[in-house]
């Protein structure tokens, strides 16, 4: 696939080296000036960015010394016990890129989690499943992240010297490569549908529910990338070593090209999660729009409707006194209408 190169890679490092940090300066500075207090989703965001950031900037790296973007010499089955230098630094950026994507991810995701504490607080049931996926993606990021440090035990340069030492040496990195990224479209799976079932069941006009909705999905910019990597992943290295001719448009003999390609869309995944989690708090900033009211409309539509006698409809009980006003239902009604417009523009 010609389109990871030297020149993508460096142009993807840079970008969303520029855009992960606007994103998360623009989101602390409208949480500021709204007056809302910073959060622990905003704090996980900017834990997020410094993996994020570093992540990209071991990307960067890999153009520049060409190690990334690049392709290893045309020499078939020989390039199983085939040593060279820039292979072995492709590694060793590899093997650093993968050690900060894993933890960037899991915060990534304990962020939008927490966002959705924030403006859901209406039902046990939300809470039980919250807390689940919470836990486990916790769990998910610790587990891959040590499996992955420790997949050479106290030897780690066998990873790096050759495919047969890596293959032979080491635990097989492969299987956890699929099996963390099979695991990262499910628990993305699982956050994306978390809050469904809760904005289904207001009681209030349609639009307004799909008003919301886009708002709490923005996260699924990031899956499509996640469900990419998981595929090509899969693809790649469920395959037998070196049985295939080609293996995702490059030659399976292509050691660096394909190490290059898995990685380029791991950063893709990394950077645009980083992007989609400020969103709902940066969309209105580039409209004109206050931060402050969306956050207060979705939490004052949702405990009106969310019975009295529930958890959040006693903790905002004078955002429901003020959203009963007929004036400010239809304030909400117009804001949530420039909200599923703003959204939809993003995602198209």
């Amino acid at each position: 696939m010609t389109y990871v190169n030297r020149a993508s890679v460096m142009g993807i490092g840079v970008t969303f080296i520029v855009t992960s940090l606007v994103a998360v300066a623009l989101r602390f500075a409208m949480r500021v000036r709204n007056k809302m207090g910073l959060g622990v989703d905003d704090w996980l965001s900017l834990a997020a960015m410094i993996l994020v950031l570093a992540a990209c900037s071991v990307f960067v790296a890999g153009s520049a010394t060409a190690t990334f973007g690049t392709h290893s010499p045309d020499i078939g089955m020989a390039i199983y016990t085939y040593e060279n230098p820039k292979q072995e630094l492709q590694k060793k950026l590899e093997y650093a890129f993968y050690a900060l994507m894993v933890p960037g991810m899991a915060f990534l995701k304990l962020s939008v989690l927490f966002f959705y504490r924030r403006i859901f607080k209406i039902s046990r049931i939300f809470t039980v499943c919250f807390w689940i996926l919470t836990v486990t993606t916790v769990l998910w990021g610790i587990s891959f992240f040590i499996a992955w440090l420790a997949r050479c035990g106290d030897h780690p340069d066998n990873g790096y010297i050759s495919l047969e030492t890596l293959t032979t040496k080491c635990i097989n990195s492969f299987y956890v490569l699929v099996t963390q990224s099979v695991f990262d479209v499910a628990v993305d799976i699982g956050i994306l549908v978390l809050p469904i079932p809760f904005i289904l069941q207001l009681e209030t006009a349609t639009r307004q529910k799909f008003a919301v909705l886009a708002v709490m999905l923005v996260g699924s910019l990031s899956m499509g990338c996640g469900i990419a990597r998981m595929v090509i992943v899969a693809w790649i290295l469920g395959t037998p070593l070196l049985t295939e001719a080609k293996l995702a448009g490059l030659p399976s003999s292509d050691f660096m090209g394909i190490v290059s390609l898995m990685v380029f869309w791991g950063m893709l995944e990394l950077g645009v999660g980083m992007i989609a989690i400020c969103l709902p708090t940066l969309r209105p900033l580039l409209k004109g729009a206050n931060v402050q009211y969306m956050m207060y409309s979705l939490r004052s539509l949702i405990s009106l409707n969310g019975g009295a006698g529930r958890e959040g409809s006693r903790s905002d009980g004078s955002f429901r006194k003020e959203s009963e006003d007929s004036e400010q239902g239809r304030a909400i009604e117009k804001h949530f209408e420039y909200s599923v417009t703003s959204t939809t523009s993003i995602a198209s």
